[in-house]
């Protein structure tokens, strides 16, 4: 059985034709995109009840060059996520133990099973089904990671990844478990063992590791996460109503927020030109920079940023993402909404 390579557009850019937009990108997709990837089906060990799923973050649009007229598709990536879904109910069906599977899987995978589970049984310790307070059946999805590239961080895109990780993949679950541990702490990291992590840049935590791993727990405690055990342990019911924070309000489909939030929430017919003007003032402003200043940065007239901020003067991709390096900001940041 294979999983061909796919891309989910979680947030869909919209078409529009008239105006000072034309030729810009709508805004930016948001993508998830899944590597081929192949599962043995005879598997008689504990992986056959584990199956992997892992891709890369992307944003991309499709733009017209406003000085060529030539059509192209710029891509980059923003980060990565890796989960695995655990078959429980199969394994119960087929006599094994889930904590037994998932020990087998990986030391990580075996601590969750000490934090989660009775000794020698399969039940939930009863600390965790009092600290949920939701009935918890079915199989379990576990994140063991959400990655953000350093220039993409800061406008809660980690967040949301998360969120869309259990929205997409946790269908027939009945928990989703993640473990709250800096990855920079971990016994042997190198952070220069591979390009990624080299790109990833892990900051040193202020703090050290338990102020890390503070931060880690109220961050996915955003999302409805509760600590179990005392190793950093978060879980999830999937029967609770799991809260849409503020800051990824932005990135998730309007229908998934509270009836008492979808007014308003990402307006609609926004032409670009405005939307990219009302972010390049919002960052001048938050550099406190005037005009003359970040036109001088920019290497443009003041004239000229006036005409963006107005969303009088369309603004390319190319220079978009040229002044998203130059005032060191995630490009997304030209396309939130207000």
């Amino acid at each position: 059985m294979s999983d061909a390579t796919r891309k989910i557009r979680l947030v869909k850019s919209e078409t529009r034709e008239e105006g000072p937009s034309r030729g810009l990108p709508d805004a930016l997709d948001l993508e998830f995109v899944y590597p081929d990837h192949s599962v043995v089906v005879a598997d008689e060990g504990p992986d056959s009840y584990i199956h992997a799923v892992h891709g890369k973050i992307e944003f991309s649009s499709a733009y017209q060059d406003m000085e060529t007229g030539e059509f192209g598709t710029w891509r980059t990536e923003a980060g990565r996520f890796r989960a695995l879904y655990v078959d429980a109910v199969l394994a119960r069906g087929e006599g094994q133990r889930v904590c037994d599977v998932m020990s087998a899987e990986s030391p990580e995978m075996a601590d969750m099973c000490r934090a989660l589970f009775a000794p020698g049984t399969d039940g939930f310790r009863n600390e965790v089904t009092e600290i949920l307070q939701n009935p918890v059946d079915g199989n379990i999805l576990v994140v063991l990671g959400v990655e953000i590239l350093p220039g993409h961080r800061g406008m809660g895109l980690g967040l949301a990844a998360l969120w869309y990780v259990i929205r997409l993949h946790s269908a027939g679950c009945g928990l989703v478990v993640l473990k709250a541990f800096p990855g920079q702490h971990a016994p042997g990291f190198d952070p220069g063992r591979d390009d990624w992590t080299r790109r990833m840049a892990y900051p040193p935590a202020a703090g050290g590791m338990e102020e890390a791993q503070r931060k880690l727990v109220a961050w996915s405690g955003k999302l409805g996460f509760r600590q179990v055990g005392g190793r950093g342990t978060m879980a999830l019911p999937t029967a609770a109503r799991n809260p849409v924070p503020k800051e990824i309000r932005h990135w998730v489909p309007r229908q998934a927020l509270p009836a008492e939030s979808r007014e308003g929430a990402r307006q609609k017919g926004i032409p670009t030109a405005v939307l990219v003007g009302m972010n390049l003032r919002r960052l001048r402003e938050g550099k406190g920079l005037s005009q003359l200043e970040l036109a001088g940065k920019l290497g443009v007239t003041a004239i000229h940023i006036n005409n963006v901020e107005s969303g009088l003067k369309g603004v390319g991709l190319d220079r978009i993402e040229k002044w998203a390096r130059l005032l060191d900001v995630p490009i997304a940041e030209f396309f939130l909404p207000g």
